[in-house]
C-alpha cells in the first residue's frame, strides 16, 4: 500500500482532523445533555491520545475506565428515528 509522506510529516507536525459537535437529536434536554457531556469527555480523551509525547497519552486502564462509563450511558438510551 502506498504511503503519503507529506501527510505523514504533517501528522508528525501536529495535523489533526477537525472535530464536529454532536447534533441535537433528543427532545429531552437531560438525555441530550448526557450525550453532550460524553462528547466533551471523548474529545478531551481523544486529544490526549494524539499527544506526540507517549508518556502524556492515557494508559489502557484510563481508556477502559472511560469506555466502561460511556457504555453505561449510551446503550440505555434509544436514539430517535
Amino acid at each position: 500500500m502506498p504511503h503519503d509522506l507529506d501527510l505523514a510529516l504533517k501528522i508528525c507536525q501536529g495535523l489533526r482532523p477537525e472535530l464536529v459537535e454532536v447534533p441535537k437529536i433528543f427532545d429531552a434536554k437531560n438525555v441530550q445533555k448526557k450525550y453532550e457531556d460524553t462528547e466533551a469527555e471523548y474529545i478531551e480523551l481523544m486529544k490526549k491520545c494524539w499527544d506526540s509525547n507517549p508518556d502524556k497519552r492515557p494508559k489502557a486502564e484510563k481508556l477502559y475506565e472511560n469506555f466502561r462509563k460511556w457504555f453505561g450511558i449510551i446503550p440505555n438510551t434509544s436514539i430517535p428515528g
